[in-house]
């Protein structure tokens, strides 16, 4: 199985982890940011581990460092910093894959087409497609790389 963007990470809080890091020269231990964050270490690590898939950060021996130091991390920046990461990471790969081949449209499609790749965000049909609707709205739609037609619960690539 593939390696999937965590369900439960949102772009708010993850830019703001990114800035705590930039605040801190580009560069921290986990324990640290914890700290500053007020946060426990293993709730930051689904942001750290969607940080480390979109390209932004470097993760090793529990210190991270922002790859690029000089980035704005205003929304707008954040979400062209993202795109290409998102676009790269799964199940976002395969959906956009999917939709660009016509292979799918609706989440159900989606859902079925990713799972006979063995990219599933859970074994239950239904609560599978829940989360991944729940992903690609949050994503795909945030970052502007899908749009979404709720009447018909139908993809397109932007």
């Amino acid at each position: 199985m593939p390696n999937l963007f965590p369900i439960d990470v949102g772009m708010t809080k993850l830019r703001g982890v990114l800035k705590l890091v930039k605040e801190h020269g580009g560069t921290i231990n986990v324990s640290a940011l914890a700290e500053e964050a007020r946060e426990d270490v293993d709730d930051l690590l689904p942001l750290i581990d969607a940080a480390e898939m979109l390209g932004l950060v470097q993760v090793d021996s529990g210190v991270i460092t922002l790859l690029d130091k000089t980035a704005p991390l205003d929304s707008q920046s954040f979400l062209s910093m993202v795109r290409p990461g998102l676009a790269a990471a799964e199940p976002f790969k395969s959906v956009i894959s999917a939709l660009k081949q016509k292979l799918a449209s609706t989440t159900p499609e989606l859902a079925a087409q990713l799972k006979g790749k063995g990219v599933q965000l859970h074994e239950d049909n239904a609560t599978n497609e829940e989360m991944l609707r729940g992903l690609l709205l949050a994503w795909g739609v945030g970052a502007k790389l899908l749009s979404y037609d709720a009447k018909a619960d139908g993809w397109k690539v932007k």
